[in-house]
Formats: C-alpha cells, structure tokens, sequence
C-alpha cells in the first residue's frame, strides 16, 4: 500500500503545442543534453544578467521550448559540479538563440560564477527544457502575469512569444522592482506596451528612487484588485518571492478565482521543515539498497547519503527529474509542481520534496 500527501499543490497541466515549433507527443516528457556556446553576455542590471547561447554547429537551437520553461545549468567550480535551473526570457519563435536571465545572488556559489567568471565564447553544458509553468495563448484569451525582481523572467518570454506570434489575446503584466535601475527589460517591456494594445504594463515600486514612480510598494491582492479589470475572470500566473505567491494566490482563491487558474512557480524550494520525516527503512528497488532515513531529510537525500545516484536540479518540485515512483509506503510532498494527474495516480513522486512517514521502497 502507499499514501502520499502534498502540502502545496499547484493545479498541472499538459504541454501544450506552439503554433511554429511544435513539440511532438512522444517526447513531451524528453529533454536534450548538450553543450551551448555563450556568444554575448547582456548586463540587464548591477546584479542581473543575461546570457545568449548559440549552437556549436552554428544555426538552430538544437531543441524546441516553450514560453514559461526553464534549462538546467552545469557549472564545474573548484573540481566540484554543480547544477542550477534558470528561465528562458528569450521568445520560443526566436531559433538561432536562447537566452537564460541570472541575477548574482549574494551568497550563491553558480550564479556569481555565470555573472562573474563565464565569458562569450565559453561552453555551458545544458539540459533542458523542463517546466509545465508556460503559455502559449491556447488557454485561456486574456492572461494576467505577476512577478517581482528576476521572477518576471519566464513572463518575458511569454510576451516576447506572444507577441511575435501576434495573438489577439490580452495581457496584463504586472510586475514589482526596487526602483528603476533594478527593473529588467523595462525599456523593452515599456516600448511594446506602447506598439501593442493587447499588452497592458503595470509596474509598482518598493524603493522607488524618485517620488514620480506611482504606486509605491510591493505586489499585494489589494493591488492586483485595483490594477486589473475584471480580475475575478482571469487566469493568474505568479512568479517570485515566496510569501508574495502564496498571500496572492491564497487571496485570489479565497475571493472566487477558481485554483486551477492560479498557478506559480518557485525559484527557491520551500522553506524546510525539519519535523518532517523520521527514521525508517527505505529500499532502493532497483539499486538492492536499504537504508535508514533520518529526520528532517528527504528521500532524495537518504538516497544520495546512501551511493544512490538519483537525478536532480531545481531541489524545489518544478524540474521532475528527481521522479520516482513509490512502490510501498505513506510519504508527504512540499510541493509537487513537476507531477500530472497521471503520474500521481501511478504513484509517482518528487523524491527532492518527499519525506517518509513509514518504511518505504523506491522504484529506483
């Protein structure tokens, strides 16, 4: 028997086709592995940038993404390799590039080395695409997108895709900066508001540097009510910090938006919560090991404690590569972003975001 419960749940959906470069069906649930070429480095801001990869063989992008995905990033620092999920911002139509936005964290140990130490001309070895958080302009005919700081990223690439493929929907973008030197593609986003009528911006300030920048503060339900027309008829998506998605997303919801049309995608896992767990068996099917978790861990860390070399990147739900599938046992997720309907009813889970609550054996 197995149970798995889920704390945070955001509604899924199946990838869904672009008018001009169409994924196929049989490898929706694929992704390439390969080595891109960073051919210029862009300075969006003092702490963000963005980095345009090229094809070593020269031409198309070797694979097809859709707006709103992410890449997996390897970085090989000091004899030790790392991997980080960043968002596509460049337009899925544009196939000669593909641009990921990095902002340097301060204690961060790959984003300073993507900001600081990769030059053009540099190889970056990639997987990608992943991510079910995207809009292509088939779900719904208006579309509000909220984000704050380096989480408008994916909202970039949305507009950009958009509008190249000039659909006729409307856009709401609503997005919160610091102040205007800190604000990414503002220029651009500003000039298209300005071509398109079907793009609406609007923007909010934390720390605006000068007293013309109305409204002053950060993305609250309260703004988005006043901002939106008919707010309670639209289809939500909400990137950025995390207690900010939540309160909007738990506003929204609680004030008659259905759930399924609010969706988010986190940047960071959820915040930890060590009473989780507990020490129990746990077998590695496939692997013929047997191990004793410990509190506070999840399945994904017995198993790298154990020699199981699982695979994994974004550690916060959204990538599903750490999926496995649960043979026997009663776990509970953080969050399960990566999972289907289908894939929960096959008892698949999020070995990154699941802790045990009994003896469990792994299909891995």
């Amino acid at each position: 028997m197995m149970m798995v419960r889920s704390r945070r749940r955001r509604p899924t959906r199946q990838f869904l086709e672009p008018a001009k470069t169409p994924v196929s069906e049989e490898n929706q649930d694929t992704y390439w592995s390969g080595c891109l070429i960073v051919a210029e480095i862009i300075i969006e801001s003092p702490q963000v940038r963005t980095l345009r990869l090229i094809s070593p063989e020269g031409g198309s992008i070797p694979f097809h993404f859709l707006p709103g995905q992410y890449i997996d990033v390897e970085a090989a620092i000091d004899g030790e390799t790392y991997h980080r999920s960043y968002s596509i911002s460049s337009s899925a139509r544009r196939i000669d590039c593909l641009d990921i936005t990095v902002k340097r964290e301060p204690h961060g140990l790959v984003s300073p080395w993507l900001c600081d130490a990769v030059k053009p001309g540099d190889r970056l070895n990639i997987r990608g695409p992943f991510g079910q958080f995207t809009f292509t302009g088939t779900e719904a005919q208006s579309v509000v997108l909220v984000g704050a700081g380096v989480g408008i990223t994916p909202f970039v690439s949305m507009i950009r895709t958009l509008l190249d493929d000039a659909w006729k929907g409307e856009v709401h973008a609503l997005f919160g900066f610091r102040n205007r030197e800190e604000a990414l593609f503002l220029e651009e986003m500003e000039s298209l508001a300005a071509t398109f009528p079907t793009l609406n911006l609007h923007l909010t300030w934390s720390k605006p540097e000068s007293r013309k920048l109305r409204p002053k503060g950060r993305i609250t339900p309260r703004l988005i009510r006043k901002t939106i027309p008919r707010w309670r008829d639209r289809l939500y998506y909400l990137c950025g910090p995390l207690d900010m998605m939540d309160h909007v997303r738990s506003d929204l919801v609680w004030r008659g938006v259905p759930v399924d049309r609010v969706l988010t995608e986190a940047f960071a896992p959820p915040p930890r919560d060590e009473s989780l767990g507990g020490e129990f068996k746990i077998t590695f099917q496939r692997f013929g090991v047997e191990i004793t978790s410990e509190q506070g861990e999840s399945l994904l860390e017995t198993a790298t404690r154990a020699g199981v070399m699982m695979d994994f990147s974004c550690l916060s739900g959204t990538c599903g590569l750490c999926q496995a599938r649960l043979v026997e046992g009663d776990v509970e997720m953080m969050a399960d972003d990566a999972l289907r309907p289908e894939d929960i009813e096959r008892g698949e889970i999020l070995t990154c975001q699941a802790f045990p609550k009994s003896p469990c054996v792994i299909d891995a």
